[in-house]
């Protein structure tokens, strides 16, 4: 299946969508002071409206206008978290790090959550807006993303089947994604195949030379430049790289794919333009 005519038209159509526009103001309600220590966490509060409400970021959230900056996920100041006596902080689950305890043990509400397909990432928004006091927005923005996923599985049904994708998300050493990451059920959700359905993990590294010998028709990364690929030794007979089917950060924006968030089902319908430009009427 050739893909560079139709692939290459729409990388000049759709430049510079936003991945995410904020809601409106939440409606007034109970005060709350919120500290979000994870990006996709910051995009759903946002989306949700309640952005006057957050008072701390990590450093790797996007900016929040007058939130401060309170470390990492892993490695949280601690002490200036608690200086903005939080009614909510949000962090991540997972066993590989205290940062949830350790706020417990300081006396500070703490919602863990950790997404990791898209049915859990429209469940994650009806969550968020629970805790912070505006459930009814929360699920309207959860139906409306419910009914987006399901308009891409029905146009993906409708197109039948697409090209062979290999989604990079790290280069040293190379890493791809597999069945139980969002990302992989993005690329389902547009009928694209994975070059990796059988990875043995969510993200999980593979050799440069099982990438060649799967010959993907359309790469995707999130972390590289189209150049980078171009000028990778052996890479220059992959069906992708002599095509020019080469999906960067730059065609599909920053962070369109990166965060559980509202704005991952943006960056979804971003990537199938990009791969089926004539498209399937809506």
């Amino acid at each position: 299946m050739k893909f560079k005519g139709r692939f290459l038209a729409a990388l000049g159509v759709a430049a510079g969508v936003s991945c995410l526009e904020p809601a409106p103001p939440a409606p007034e309600g109970p005060s709350r002071r919120l500290v979000s220590l994870n990006p996709s966490h910051t995009e759903t509060l946002l989306a949700l409206g309640v952005g006057p409400s957050i008072v701390g970021i990590s450093d790797f959230c996007p900016p929040v206008e007058g939130a401060s900056r309170v470390g990492t996920l892993y490695a949280p100041a601690l002490e200036s978290i608690a200086r903005l006596k939080p009614d909510r902080v949000f962090t991540v689950l997972g066993e590989d790090h205290a940062t949830p305890r350790r706020l417990k043990d300081l006396g500070i509400p703490v919602v863990s959550l950790d997404p990791q397909s898209l049915e859990e990432v429209i469940a994650s928004v009806s969550t968020i807006g629970a805790e912070v006091g505006v459930p009814e927005r929360a699920e309207e923005l959860a139906a409306g993303l419910r009914r987006r996923l399901g308009n891409l599985r029905a146009r993906a049904a409708a197109r039948g089947e697409g090209p062979r994708v290999y989604l990079e998300v790290q280069d040293t050493p190379l890493w791809t994604v597999g069945p139980g990451s969002f990302l992989h059920e993005a690329l389902v959700a547009i009928g694209a195949r994975n070059c990796f359905p059988d990875l043995p993990r969510a993200y999980a590294p593979v050799s440069p030379e099982e990438v060649l010998r799967r010959d993907p028709e359309v790469v995707i990364s999130l972390h590289a430049k189209k150049e980078d690929f171009r000028g990778r030794p052996g890479w220059e007979g992959v069906e992708a790289i002599r095509s020019g089917a080469i999906v960067d950060e730059k065609d599909l924006g920053p962070g369109a794919l990166a965060h559980a968030s509202p704005g991952l089902f943006d960056g979804i319908e971003r990537l199938e333009g990009l791969l089926y430009p004539a498209g399937v009427p809506r």
